[in-house]
């Protein structure tokens, strides 16, 4: 745990300066005043806090999984560096560790030293984290905001349009600027929507001057952005509340206030003011100087002895700037005040004195909340939060939230309900300057404001994360697929061993097992089987020939010769491929047959027919043909006619027969 007990603090300094004894007599430059810096309550001010303790690694692996889920906001104020540490790993995001940094003497934002300074802070922050992202404030005078509508388009081409739009109306020059924009939501415009979008514009040598500063140190930076963009990720996370109402947020600041509006968790306006704590504490001045009369003034007497300025009675002493800056803090944040000019006051007192200066502040505010409340539709702002130092006052809130008749709270993340249970919290006096720190440190990637990745790079970043999400999607469902498949497969080859065991039992139970010598045994004796059969077939032929024509043969067919030739040896028969012939074995034989159909003249063609068809059928007969028939008288009368014809037709060897 760092410390810096030693070091003085701004506020003992500037205090210091003003209880000088020629204090009130030199007027204070208005451009060299230093704001009072709160009196830190705490023994430490700058002690660092470890809400969450960092997880220990033990591997590569696990380290650089760890410093992908680390989150550190930068941002520097008057007082000193800030710096937050949010871990990633919880849903929603956690504040795991702040600290509070003091300049020590010489050294600021703009210092030659402030680099060391800064890699030196940062690297006993970080610790063993390597690499984490790193996210930056930049100066919110050096960034011009503003918003644009344009016609509802997909979301392809919404970028395009807006840099377009930018171009025509902002002078937007790619080569000496940087740009980046979101997406607020949907504006209803004279009866027609249309979207409404923030637009970031910044010197690209601002930029590059903050990113080199960083790349220096060693620890490159992953975004910059605004405080205004960057309170959007105090709505994104939860810190402050869900951000679905139209939410206000004021910052006092030294010369200028900003006023900013919030519609579901998006900067939907923004204003600067030239209204502050300078202007209340003018105001302080001039009610207070009013009733002291010029005359009645008195310097300050040297003691008899030279050693010093006698104090003075106070009642009737006139109050200057730096004096009115005291006061105003004092009183309103109830820290100590040395003796002087509006030491009686009470603080009810100086908020009546600074009502002039407060009205109009509370001006520029309705002014502003009634303008959104006419562009966004009739919405109004349903609650402010306050941020500054002199926010811390609780009356002030009060005045506040009276006059606008809306609710007020701090913006402060370390109240949010996700904090609620963390022991380790900064003082209420340290959290304004650390809150711009914890809304930088929960910055996203892909979705908060970034002049370093602009809103064209992130979108193309989101088309490509979206295109690998969905190929890490399908093939882990193929990897399932296929494990599946596995194992199905592996639960079936279970199956089938066991129905393989569970046979082998029956046939170990049957007897001995059939060896391949007996399995051949068995098959050449079918074999010499078919052999004996088929010599038995061919003596018998003739005679199933015979038996088989006197079968299908009717009636009215008288057959007068019977010969059987070699097929080859008929003439006009077709030749046989030898292919055929090769493969057959057998020879093939043709049976000629004469004979002749007798009966009613009309029915003779038919009755051959009919004859032939059966011979076809037949499982010994194939290809029937009559080269010849005629129709002539048979016997002496000349009336009784029949049908002479000449059959040939082939014998079916065995394989034929079988096939």
């Amino acid at each position: 745990m760092n410390t810096h007990n030693k070091a003085p603090s701004s506020t003992d300094e500037l205090l210091e300066l003003i209880r000088e004894p020629d204090s009130g007599s030199q007027p204070v430059p208005q451009k060299k005043r230093t704001r009072p810096v709160l009196q830190e309550k705490r023994d430490s001010p700058s002690a660092r806090k470890v809400i969450f303790p960092a997880k220990t690694s033990f591997s590569l692996v696990r380290r650089g999984l760890q410093s992908q889920s680390v989150v550190i906001g930068v941002a520097c104020c008057i007082e000193g560096l800030n710096l937050i540490r949010v871990d990633r790993s919880y849903n929603p995001p956690r504040i795991a560790d702040f600290q509070h940094i003091p300049f020590p003497e010489g050294i600021d934002a703009d210092a030659p030293g402030f680099a060391a300074f800064l890699k030196q802070n940062m690297t006993s922050f970080c610790g063993k984290v390597r690499r984490p992202e790193v996210w930056a404030v930049l100066p919110e005078g050096k960034v011009e905001i503003s918003h644009i509508r344009i016609p509802k388009l997909p979301r392809a081409k919404r970028t395009a349009a807006i840099t377009w739009k930018v171009r025509r109306e902002k002078n937007f020059d790619e080569n000496t600027q940087v740009m980046d924009c979101g997406i607020v939501g949907e504006a209803v415009e004279d009866g027609v929507v249309q979207t409404l979008a923030y637009v970031a514009i910044a010197e690209r040598k601002d930029v590059s001057s903050l990113r080199s500063l960083f790349n220096d140190i060693g620890y490159p930076l992953t975004g910059a952005t605004v405080p205004s963009l960057a309170t959007q990720n105090l709505f994104a996370t939860h810190y402050l509340g869900d951000g679905d109402s139209v939410c206000g947020s004021i910052f006092i600041g030294r010369e200028w206030s900003r006023i900013d509006i919030y519609q579901n968790g998006k900067l939907a306006l923004i204003r600067n003011v030239k209204s502050g704590v300078e202007s209340m504490a003018n105001a302080l001045e001039s009610s207070y100087n009013q009733t002291r009369p010029q005359s009645e003034i008195r310097m300050p007497e040297l003691s008899p002895d030279g050693s010093g300025a006698v104090d003075q009675p106070a009642s009737n002493a006139r109050m200057d700037a730096a004096r009115a800056w005291e006061v105003l803090f004092a009183k309103l944040l109830g820290t100590p005040l040395s003796p002087g000019p509006g030491a009686e006051l009470s603080e009810d007192e100086v908020l009546t004195r600074i009502t002039p200066a407060m009205d109009r502040f509370m001006r520029q505010i309705e002014r502003t909340f009634d303008h959104f409340r006419a562009r966004a539709g009739g919405e109004p702002v349903a609650r402010i939060y306050l941020n500054g130092h002199l926010c811390l006052s609780h009356k002030l809130h009060g005045r506040i939230s009276e006059l606008t008749n809306i609710p007020c709270t701090l913006l402060d993340p370390f109240s949010s309900p996700i904090m609620a249970d963390q022991p380790f919290l900064p003082h209420e006096t340290e959290r304004q300057g650390l809150t711009k720190a914890a809304a930088l440190a929960l910055s996203n990637k892909m979705h908060s404001a970034n002049m370093l990745v602009p809103f064209l790079q992130r979108e193309a970043q989101a088309v490509r994360q979206g295109q690998t999400q969905i190929l890490i999607a399908c093939t882990l469902l193929l990897a399932v697929v296929l494990t599946g498949v596995g194992i199905w497969q592996r639960q079936d080859i279970t199956d089938l061993r066991t129905q393989l065991a569970a046979i082998n039992t029956q046939v170990q139970k049957h007897g001995s097992m059939v060896t391949s010598r007996d399995i051949y045994g068995e098959c050449k004796a079918e074999v010499d089987l078919a052999k004996e059969l088929k010599k038995t077939g061919q003596v018998y032929q003739g005679l199933a020939v015979l038996g088989e024509i006197s079968r299908l043969t009717p009636d009215d067919i008288r057959l007068i010769r019977l010969e059987l030739m070699p097929r080859d040896e008929l003439p006009g028969r077709p030749k046989i491929p030898q292919a055929a012939s090769v493969k057959n074995k057998a020879p093939r034989y043709t049976l000629v047959m004469e004979g002749f159909v007798q009966g009613d003249v009309r029915t003779l063609e038919a009755t051959l027919s009919s004859y032939l068809l059966k011979l076809e059928l037949s499982p010994l007969f194939a290809m029937p043909e009559v080269p010849r028939s005629i129709t002539e008288a048979m016997g002496e009368e000349k009336g009784n006619k029949v049908l002479s014809f000449t059959l040939n037709i082939d014998l079916l060897n065995d394989e034929e027969a079988t096939s």
